[in-house]
């Protein structure tokens, strides 16, 4: 019995702690545009009280899938939420380029253009898995960086419905 309760306690704490974890703000995460000028959350934001980020990787189906979705839901949101690429490869330069192939509506950036690789590290961690983020995934957070959803893989498909029950 005494074992059995030390195993629920070091379970409780386990998702208490990931909880604790999940909950806390993303990273404040600067990156460089196309003409090397930073910019930060707050800027991307342009004053809306929610965006949606969606992390993209070139030739990845889920990500074609995500760019799909957030197009949809950039057409039917973007007067209150902002909706940031954030691309896994190459550099700001490749990300107009991605842009223009992709016929994104939003604005691109890529990880690697951060001006804070850790914060960038850390953004991808908070995301992602223990596999690390997959391309695709979308995550919807309010002003001040707290994930309300984070969508990898067929969860992206919610992106949506999450969207239109947002009280903004």
């Amino acid at each position: 019995m005494k074992t059995l309760v030390v195993l629920l306690a070091v379970i409780g704490v386990f998702f208490a702690g990931r909880h604790v974890w999940q909950s806390r703000p993303l990273p404040a995460v600067e990156f460089t545009d196309v003409n090397a000028h930073a910019i930060s959350f707050d800027q991307m934001l342009d004053d809306k009280p929610r965006a949606v980020l969606v992390f993209l990787l070139p030739g990845c189906p889920m990500s074609k899938a995500s760019m799909q979705i957030a197009k949809t839901a950039y057409g039917d949101h973007n007067e209150k939420i902002a909706f940031v690429g954030l691309l896994m490869t190459g550099d700001a330069a490749a990300t107009s380029q991605f842009r223009k192939d992709n016929d994104l509506p939003f604005p691109v950036y890529a990880i690697q253009s951060a001006t804070d690789i850790f914060a960038a590290n850390d953004l991808i961690g908070r995301v992602g898995t223990w596999r690390g983020v997959y391309g695709g995934t979308v995550v919807l957070t309010d002003a001040r960086r707290h994930p309300l959803f984070i969508g990898r893989l067929e969860e992206t498909r919610d992106l949506p419905d999450v969207l239109n029950k947002q009280k903004i």
